[in-house]
């Protein structure tokens, strides 16, 4: 084939693969909606645990290593202070909203001492609601004889040391920590996430590229081709 050829079999391709995703993506909706419906009151989980809303990501063991794991168990030790947390990361941006005060320990009972972390990503087959992640991790938790919760900042931070690529691919969220600093009162809130800094000049200094803790707005629903949501594995009580 010819140089016009090739490029047109190529766009086809992509058009034929975009549109095959969005058969599969608008499949899964409908599924998740059939269930929803067919759910009674009392069983807020039903229509989670009959859609299978919510898979675990995989993730490489470490960063030299290319082996796939669908978990990590790091030594945690939660006495260090926020800006411990956040130096360790390696941040070339972290949103200046994100310090002690406005996220004190003691509203983070479960991020405290020293303790082994196991810690998970799951991605959404659609776009979902927090309370929609919350309710599969439940059921998830019920099926694999384990409880699944969503992190905090604190163990979200301790993530990004651990793994300083975490959010250069896509934005890793910790649901576990909600706040709105502007307004208390508002409904609208957000939620600390590790993702790419595109490179812009903050005040009279250019910060590069790289990667940032900052705050994600949360308008209704996360985008499942798109979000990651960070959740920590304990056994069952």
């Amino acid at each position: 084939m010819n140089p016009k050829e090739t490029f047109l079999a190529l766009v086809m391709a992509m058009l034929l693969a975009a549109a095959l995703l969005f058969q599969s993506q608008t499949a899964k909706g409908a599924k998740y909606e059939a269930a929803k419906e067919a759910a009674p009151e009392s069983a807020p989980v039903a229509a989670a645990q009959q859609a299978d809303l919510l898979y675990i990501e995989p993730m490489y063991n470490d960063e030299f290593e290319a082996k796939e794991v669908k978990e990590i168990t790091v030594e945690a030790d939660f006495d260090r202070s926020l800006e411990d947390l956040i130096g360790a990361g390696g941040y070339v941006y972290c949103n200046d909203g994100i310090t002690a005060e406005n996220f004190p320990a003691d509203k983070e009972p479960e991020a405290c001492g020293k303790k082994k972390l196991t810690l998970l990503l799951f991605c959404a087959h659609e776009d979902v609601k927090t309370e929609q992640v919350t309710e599969e991790l439940k059921w998830l938790g019920k099926r694999d004889k384990c409880i699944y919760r969503v992190a905090t900042l604190r163990e979200l931070l301790i993530f990004g040391e651990e793994r300083h690529t975490a959010g250069n691919e896509f934005p890793i969220l910790a649901l576990g920590t909600e706040i709105s600093l502007d307004n208390p009162e508002e409904k609208d809130c957000s939620y600390p996430g590790l993702t790419t800094f595109p490179g812009a000049v903050i005040g009279r200094e250019y910060v590069p590229r790289g990667r940032s803790a900052d705050f994600y707005n949360y308008s209704g629903k996360w985008f499942g081709y798109y979000h990651r949501i960070l959740a920590v594995k304990t056994a069952e009580k």
